[in-house]
């Protein structure tokens, strides 16, 4: 899901403009939030984002096509977790979608550290910097 909302938010944000991801929580929930600086989502479509085969899809910036799936089976993913999705947009100005998960049944970390570190990769290191 998470992989979905930044693939939307680079598809529908102009180049060089931030996109930000943010996680709060506490002992009972985690919130994410993606938010870009795009073309936002006029409000005729808003109520249609999260259906199945949506006709609110729209070319990205691009020209990338939308497919109409992407969003629906995110909410359905999130609702089977106890979770949740919504958005707020603005059209013209952007969008913030938010997945808000359950932590109930996450454990703790243990109390004890592994006694053997893990091996080191010898492969190569990735980091990303979206802009």
């Amino acid at each position: 899901m998470l992989a979905n909302l930044l693939s939307n938010a680079i598809k529908f944000s102009p180049n060089n403009k931030s996109i930000e991801v943010y996680l709060e929580g506490d002992s009972k929930r985690a919130l994410v939030s993606v938010t870009d600086h795009g073309i936002g989502i006029p409000d005729d479509l808003k109520d249609r984002v999260f259906d199945m085969l949506t006709e609110a899809k729209r070319n990205g910036t691009a020209g990338e096509k939308a497919h109409g799936l992407g969003m629906a089976i995110s909410k359905q993913i999130m609702e089977a977790h106890g979770g949740k999705i919504w958005m707020e947009s603005e059209e013209g100005k952007g969008t913030t979608f938010y997945l808000e998960f359950s932590r109930e049944g996450v454990k703790d970390e243990p109390k004890e550290k592994p006694k053997q570190k893990p091996k080191e990769s010898k492969g190569p290191r990735y980091s990303a910097k979206v802009v």
